[in-house]
């Protein structure tokens, strides 16, 4: 719960697997003060989570739809996340690089 009680980035995400895991509003509501309102919100995000993830790709697509997402929209954030992913690969891959070139470095410098 450690992530949970800090302002990190990752805080949402541990959150939500609090949530996914039988945490209870009130006991995220002790830990973290972020209000009941907002708490219930993920809850709400984690439930349609779990809910799409027993459905075929077409009833997902439907589903999504009914929520207010069209297709055009769908394709956009799948792109960004794409993109998104893609540019994190690239920077483990060049940090990689740096730190593998560092070493090399020192092992033919001595």
């Amino acid at each position: 719960f450690e992530l949970i009680k800090g302002n990190t980035d990752e805080r949402l995400y541990q959150i939500a697997e609090a949530l996914r895991k039988g945490a209870s509003i009130k006991q995220l509501f002790e830990i973290t003060k972020i209000t009941e309102f907002f708490l219930e919100k993920i809850l709400n995000i984690v439930k349609l989570e779990e809910e799409l993830s027993t459905l075929d790709k077409d009833d997902k697509l439907e589903m999504l739809q009914d929520l207010g997402l069209n297709e055009s929209g769908l394709d956009k954030v799948i792109k960004e996340r794409s993109n998104i992913l893609d540019k994190a690969n690239c920077r483990n891959v060049i940090n990689y690089n740096k730190k593998h070139d560092k070493k090399e470095n020192r092992r033919f410098s001595a």
